[in-house]
């Protein structure tokens, strides 16, 4: 029987597996997709905190730590580095850092909150 583990992986499985397939032979379909889903862009960014903080509980309530979760963050960090590395000047040229920082304010502060959390859970 699978677990809570088990059930999140087979999900994350599932997702990567379809977006590598739409990615590799029906790119133009994913531009398409990828654009739809830019125009409704605070309904796509509020509803991935939503899955990110249920995703979290879930992980959590299994008896994952904090920390063991930052620790695989970490990797997947460099993994998405790797993706982003060939399309940062591009980006970087048309960024406008406040606008940035002021769109990104919740992930920020998600972000500080685990960070204390773990620090909590690994030193005190």
């Amino acid at each position: 029987m699978f677990g809570t583990i088990e059930i999140l992986a087979l999900i994350a499985i599932v997702m990567i597996a379809l977006k590598m397939f739409v990615a590799f032979f029906m790119p133009k379909e994913a531009l398409k997709l990828g654009k739809s889903i830019l125009k409704y862009e605070s309904a796509a960014y509020y509803s991935c905190f939503v899955l990110a903080v249920v995703i979290l509980y879930f992980l959590y309530t299994a008896g994952v730590r904090i920390y063991e979760i930052l620790a695989v963050a970490l990797f997947l960090r460099m993994l998405y580095g790797m993706a982003l590395i060939p399309f940062a000047k591009p980006l970087y040229a048309k960024l406008d850092l406040k606008k940035a920082v002021s769109k990104l304010w919740l992930v920020y502060l998600f972000a500080l909150v685990l960070l204390v959390w773990a620090l909590k859970e690994l030193f005190f």
